[in-house]
C-alpha cells in the first residue's frame, strides 16, 4: 500500500462513504403572519374615516411577522426569514417580540435567547 494511487483510491473511498452517511437539515423558515401592530391600525382606521391618507409622511408603526419552523427541522435552528423594506420606508428598530394585552402595540421586546439548540441533538 505503498503505491500513490493506492492512497488515492483510500482517501476517495472514505470521503465517498463519508458523503453517503452525511445528514443535513433544511434551516428554513416561513412566514405564517404578517400584520401591522394594533394601534397602528386604529390610526389608519382613524385617518380613513376622516378621508385622510392612513399611512402618512414620518409616521412610525411596527410590522409584526411570524415565523414558524419549515420543513426539515423542528427547531429552526440557524434559519432566517426575509423581509424586503418598501421603497421610502426607513426601519429604525428591530426587536423579537411577546404578545401582551399589557401595551397599546399588543406585544413587547422580549431580549433574544441565545443560540438555538442543535436539530439534531
Amino acid at each position: 500500500m505503498n503505491h500513490p494511487l493506492s492512497l488515492a483510491a483510500l482517501v476517495a473511498a472514505v470521503l465517498a462513504a463519508a458523503a453517503v452517511t452525511s445528514h443535513g437539515h433544511n434551516l428554513d423558515t416561513r412566514a405564517t403572519g404578517i400584520s401591522i401592530a394594533p394601534d397602528f391600525v386604529q390610526t389608519m382606521t382613524s385617518r380613513a374615516a376622516s378621508s385622510q391618507p392612513p399611512v402618512q409622511v414620518n409616521d412610525t408603526f411596527w410590522i409584526v411577522m411570524k415565523t414558524t419552523p419549515g420543513p426539515g427541522t423542528s427547531t429552526g435552528v440557524g434559519g432566517y426569514q426575509t423581509f424586503y423594506v418598501p421603497p421610502g420606508m426607513q426601519v429604525v428598530d428591530v426587536a423579537y417580540i411577546q404578545p401582551t394585552s399589557s401595551d397599546p402595540r399588543g406585544f413587547v421586546a422580549v431580549p433574544m435567547k441565545g443560540q438555538s439548540q442543535s436539530a439534531g441533538a
